[in-house]
């Protein structure tokens, strides 16, 4: 009755692929912010970087959705100890991705997914976790709330996040540079 799609690819000529983002990843400034991990999410939006080490990726997702991808959005994050990503989604407008670069899975925690309705029978939330390894893609939508665990090994998590569009007439305003038009106007104005 209901699906939600979920698309997981092993990204091609990984270890050409690892050492183009991790050089990448060293021009980058990282903060922890109101996060619990590290990122270099208000470090600008290298799109075009980004869209260029992962065309394969998309081109296959263009083919198995019958769509036009578009990355609008892009950033690393890196675990620590205990650190982790608490419960969020990237709101609506198309598909959101994660890559996992530098990651371990006899020491490492993939990302969870939520579903967004609860067991039908017991109410408990229903909760995905991919079985991934290091050079994954998971690619899904981006309304799906999701998050990780608290990090527990001194082995450091690292992985590329990025939110796509399939239609360029309804991209949301926080994935665009134009995150300041959304802001609210809560100057008093007098009116007649």
């Amino acid at each position: 009755m209901f699906s939600i799609p979920l698309i997981h690819y092993k990204c091609s000529w990984w270890e050409s692929k690892k050492a183009r983002l991790l050089r990448h990843i060293d021009t980058r400034t990282f903060t922890q912010g109101n996060e619990t991990v590290l990122s270099d999410y208000l470090d600008g939006n290298p799109t075009h970087e980004i869209t260029d080490i992962m065309s394969d990726e998309l081109s296959w997702f263009a083919r198995d959705l019958k769509c036009r991808p578009v990355i609008v959005e892009t950033w690393y994050e890196r675990a620590l100890p205990y650190m982790y990503h608490p419960t969020h989604n990237h709101g609506h407008g198309g598909y959101s991705a994660v890559v996992f670069i530098e990651f371990d899975p006899k020491v490492h925690t993939p990302t969870n997914f939520i579903a967004p309705y609860d067991h039908f029978i017991t109410g408990e939330p229903l909760i995905y976790t991919p079985n991934v390894k290091e050079g994954d893609i998971i690619i899904f939508p981006s309304f799906l709330h999701h998050y990780t665990h608290p990090h527990t090994s001194e082995q450091r998590r690292t992985v590329l996040s990025f939110n796509i569009t399939v239609d360029m007439d309804n991209i949301p305003l926080s994935w665009t540079d134009n995150k300041l038009s959304q802001r609210v106007d809560t100057t008093p104005h007098n009116t007649l």
